[in-house]
């Protein structure tokens, strides 16, 4: 039997200044594989709550809890807007597409993974910059973690 995605998971780093040309590249991949095989799309971000953590949330009260969920909201409003740009070009083609914002403190690659379990996805098409920083060569990138630890086949568009 052929493999035929129908759902197709893109996680994208909307927070990288000046990626958007990069980032509308992945989705466009995403897209045609989603022409292709009559599939959908579910465009995916996470947005950092780093700064407050698990346990620094438990501690902080009143006006500063406040003005930490204020500073989320925002940040997840200006995400989904992002992947609604992204997405728009993809729905003018015809192609279904979901939008997925998460946030969290870190582990985004898990995440992800969850929401590979979640959403059903056929397919993951990610980014990787292929760049070899230090950090990244003990721990590896995202999309590294992402495609040794997926339960599904992922696609890397390289840079």
């Amino acid at each position: 039997m052929a493999f035929a995605p129908k759902r197709i998971l893109v996680p994208l780093a909307i927070d990288l200044l000046g990626e958007e040309a990069w980032q509308q590249h992945i989705v466009d991949v995403a897209t045609d594989v989603a022409i292709a095989f009559t599939g959908e799309l579910a465009l995916m971000t996470v947005v950092s709550s780093s700064g407050i953590s698990p346990g620094l949330a438990q501690d902080i009260t009143g006006e500063t809890r406040r003005v930490a969920q204020e500073l989320l909201d925002a940040r997840m409003g200006a995400a989904e807007k992002k992947l609604l740009e992204h997405g728009a070009l993809a729905k003018a083609r015809g192609v279904s597409c979901e939008l997925l914002v998460r946030s969290a403190v870190e582990n985004v690659p898990r995440l992800i993974c969850e929401a590979i379990e979640e959403w059903r996805a056929d397919l993951v098409v990610m980014g990787s910059h292929g760049r070899r920083k230090v950090h990244q060569l003990l721990l590896g990138t995202v999309a590294e973690r992402v495609a040794h630890t997926s339960p599904k086949p992922v696609l890397l568009i390289r840079r």
